[in-house]
């Protein structure tokens, strides 16, 4: 099978149920290994988690990897999709990527622009972002494909990008996305 047909894969998880970070989500996180072979990172403070299986397609070099940080560190964002306009974006915008990834380019304007930023993004994708400097111990959740766009704050949440079927003993924690398996 042509690994056109995929793209990568997202977890998280923004609530106070230590227990679960600990047992459940590394297993939710490996779900969805498939989705991504080239590398798996998580992200994780006293509120958040986040998870990233990479599938490198644009930006093949370790930078690329997610979780992704900004560079004052209060930001944390994994990504699964593709930004069509990512080049243009970073003309307009005079951004200075260290990366050729369209993930750093999501970052870079969610971190000037806040929420608005998303009305600028052509393409399809699901994100995560901490939102530790806008709201802090909250985490932004959106997703957005056919122009249709959902966006959540700040309710307690797990979600995983993933796959149509879903174990039970995971089906109490997980919000299952079905837009792009």
């Amino acid at each position: 099978v042509s690994q056109s047909r995929y793209m990568c894969g997202i977890a998280g998880y923004w609530g106070n149920q230590p227990e679960w970070r600990k047992t459940q989500f590394p297993s939710a996180l490996a779900l969805q290994k498939h989705r991504g072979p080239d590398n798996t990172g998580i992200f994780q403070n006293e509120h958040v988690i986040l998870g990233h299986n990479r599938l490198s397609i644009i930006d093949l070099s370790s930078e690329a990897h997610q979780p992704m940080l900004s560079s004052c560190g209060r930001f944390a964002l994994v990504f699964n999709g593709e930004l069509f306009n990512y080049t243009s974006l970073v003309k307009e915008f005079q951004l200075s990527p260290g990366t050729h990834s369209d993930t750093e380019v999501v970052l870079l304007l969610l971190q000037k622009l806040g929420t608005s930023a998303l009305r600028l993004f052509n393409g399809f994708f699901a994100l995560a972002l901490r939102l530790e400097l806008i709201n802090p111990g909250k985490l932004l959740f959106t997703a957005k494909q056919y122009n249709q766009m959902f966006t959540l704050h700040g309710a307690i949440m797990t979600f995983l990008f993933i796959i149509p079927s879903i174990p039970a003993s995971l089906g109490n924690f997980i919000l299952p996305l079905q837009l792009g398996a």
